[in-house]
């Protein structure tokens, strides 16, 4: 699990979540988590999340991961 906000960084990750994206979890605080999906979903999940907080919901999503070693997940 991960807490985003607006613009897409990690305000707060799991230890889960940080060892299926294969990094420390607090260097992963900060980071633009949307850089981790592919190109062809970024502005998408995006837009979704700046939806979700708009409507102030909290939601579970799905979103194919990227890797910049060409790993998808």
């Amino acid at each position: 699990m991960s807490l985003l906000v607006e613009d897409g960084y990690v305000q707060e990750i799991n230890l889960a979540g940080a060892k299926l994206l294969d990094a420390d979890r607090e260097a992963l605080t900060g980071y633009a988590f949307s850089e981790y999906a592919s190109n062809k979903n970024r502005e998408a999940f995006l837009d979704h999340l700046r939806q979700c907080v708009r409507e102030r919901r909290e939601v579970t999503s799905e979103l194919r991961l990227a890797f910049p070693n060409g790993l998808q997940r």
